[in-house]
């Protein structure tokens, strides 16, 4: 029984060191701000109103090459697009940068600074979701 105990307690301590980021985040932004914690790998953020939602610990990439340590830290943020002529009502800011909504948009990769992203919203009738996952280096 002593046997027993000791392993689940050393499968508990190597879990909360391992495991206290999940892989996928479903993330819900309605009115004011808040702070919430990345999905390891991908989540989703709908949006509901006007609002704030900032992403924390943001997994970084280590990749080590035969001389070096690369260190990139980055989302790939599907349905938006980086440009200065965009519809008030199709607009988010992603870390002070403008982007628009387009739902066709597969591909944009943001550069996370301080491994979080700060996601707003300005327009009371937002009502959509954008999709985040941790790209390749």
């Amino acid at each position: 029984m002593r046997i027993l105990t000791v392993i689940l307690i050393v499968l508990k301590l190597i879990c909360e060191v391992n495991c206290r980021q999940p892989t996928h985040v479903d993330h819900l932004c309605s009115v004011g701000a808040s702070i919430e914690q990345a999905g390891m790998g991908s989540g989703t953020l709908t949006f509901k109103g006007k609002c704030e939602i900032t992403i924390t610990d943001i997994p970084e990439f280590k990749k080590k090459n035969s001389e070096r340590i690369d260190q990139v830290n980055r989302l790939n943020v599907v349905g938006v697009a980086k440009t200065e002529d965009c519809d008030t009502s199709k607009k988010i800011v992603i870390d002070s940068e403008a982007y628009c909504r387009w739902e066709w948009k597969k591909d944009t990769v943001i550069t996370v600074i301080d491994q979080q992203m700060k996601f707003s919203v300005a327009y009371d009738q937002a009502n959509f979701t954008l999709s985040y996952y941790r790209g390749e280096p």
